[in-house]
């Protein structure tokens, strides 16, 4: 009998602890996100349009809050280069974005930044004092090394600053 009394009470405690621990996760999965701390430097980036765009995507619980898919929605923004999210216990989520910044235009409608990567933002305002880079498609990177290169020649130049190269199909410059 003393065996049976055992059983029993080891039944009710696991019992017990099986019921305190759904407690516990029910409470934390249900837990909600209370603030969102969105830093980085907007220049470019319009806040208003950010907040819109994680605002659709964000989920209402801690554990359901989607990190690829915050990345993935902000980063679709024109001037949103890279998209750092963690959650921060208890209930926020701290979202870090970096700017792309354009060194050049290329083309009538793409810029481009000091690596070559090029993005097409939505609006060209604010560019016209950027170097205008024109070449074949993949050329950039060929095209940015040169206009680099040519930086110090330029500023040599008694009538000013030249505002554009041209690199074409066949390689003539």
């Amino acid at each position: 009998m003393d065996r049976g009394i055992r059983r029993v009470a080891a039944g009710l405690v696991l019992l017990s602890a099986a019921t305190v621990t759904g407690w516990v996760v029910y409470d934390v999965a249900a837990r909600p996100v209370l603030e969102v701390n969105v830093t980085g430097s907007f220049e470019q980036v319009s806040r208003m349009e950010l907040e819109r765009t994680l605002a659709a995507v964000m989920a209402p619980g801690f554990f359901a809050v989607d990190v690829r898919r915050i990345q993935e929605a902000a980063t679709a923004l024109p001037w949103v280069r890279q998209v750092h999210v963690r959650r921060s216990w208890p209930n926020s989520v701290e979202i870090n974005v970096e700017e792309r910044v354009a060194v050049a235009r290329w083309g009538d409608a793409w810029l481009m930044e000091a690596d070559g990567t090029l993005f097409r933002p939505t609006s060209l305002y604010g560019t016209d004092a950027l170097p205008r880079l024109r070449g074949p498609e993949g050329g950039q990177k060929r095209v940015l090394r040169a206009w680099t290169a040519l930086g110090p020649a330029m500023d040599q130049l008694p009538a000013g600053r030249i505002h554009s190269i041209r690199l074409s199909s066949r390689g003539d410059w």
